[in-house]
């Protein structure tokens, strides 16, 4: 897996696409807010670097495992690893925010997003819920 400088906007879209791709399905609802959102936030990566960060990490991420249908996480040493490329509180908090709202977006949450959100908040040590407000 590529990796990013620390607290960069690339570190961070990265962890929200791979919150997206971690069904191994990502519907345009979920892509649509992904694109709107990241771009309003402080992270606001022009469209162009976000398409070639999400086709690196699909090409990533399916070197790594490839079975059709499969969930696309990596191991969780890799996810742990990058986790780390983010660790400014205020950025963390941000990503979170936005990967619940991506997540949820279809209006439901798969095992594997769960899995990573779950991930996300314990890696960074907070109890952010948004659906559960």
């Amino acid at each position: 897996m590529r990796s990013h400088p620390k607290n960069s906007p690339e570190a961070a879209v990265r962890l929200l696409a791979l919150v997206m791709l971690a069904d191994s399905h990502a519907s345009r609802t979920e892509i649509d807010i992904f694109l709107r959102r990241q771009a309003a936030s402080p992270l606001g990566l022009d469209p162009e670097d976000v398409s070639a960060l999400v086709q690196q990490l699909c090409e990533d991420l399916l070197a790594g495992q490839a079975q059709a249908g499969q969930e696309l996480l990596p191991p969780k040493p890799v996810i742990d690893a990058l986790l780390d490329e983010v660790d400014d509180a205020d950025l963390q908090h941000e990503v979170l925010v936005l990967a619940e709202e991506i997540a949820w977006a279809d209006g439901h949450l798969a095992d594997g997003e769960h899995r990573m959100l779950s991930h996300m908040r314990r890696r960074w040590q907070t109890r952010l819920t948004l659906m559960d407000e």
